[in-house]
């Protein structure tokens, strides 16, 4: 969902990739592929997740984590800089899997990529 926003708020100025630290290669849940259409108009048929050791970390500007652990490996274990590294904390709906959760995460998600989008286009 994160990507999914970010893509369409800065689809203008960025390339918004998204990556996880334990990924497999799966769909987007069917509740988030609806949620993301209805809410968004936004398609995440053809999303696939992919692990984060797969990206060339060098590459980015930003690296923005859903949980502030997943921050503090990025930076220590993967060893990228700690000023490109932006950790948000963002319950995984999928643990609790209402459509209550995926709607307060994507709730939550709209603010955070709101924030995003106009720290990017600032520092433009």
């Amino acid at each position: 969902m994160a990507a999914g926003l970010a893509a369409a708020a800065l689809k203008d100025i960025a390339t918004v990739s998204s990556a996880g630290v334990e990924a497999w290669g799966q769909p987007a849940s069917p509740k988030t592929l609806e949620l993301m259409q209805r809410r968004h108009g936004i398609d995440l048929s053809a999303h696939r997740s992919r692990d984060i050791e797969d990206v060339v970390l060098d590459d980015v500007d930003f690296v923005v984590t859903m949980k502030p652990r997943y921050a503090d490996r990025l930076i220590n274990a993967l060893k990228v800089p700690s000023e490109k590294v932006i950790a948000w904390n963002v319950e995984d709906p999928l643990v609790e899997g209402t459509d209550a959760a995926y709607e307060r995460c994507l709730a939550r998600l709209e603010r955070f990529v709101e924030e995003f989008a106009r720290m990017v286009r600032t520092e433009q």
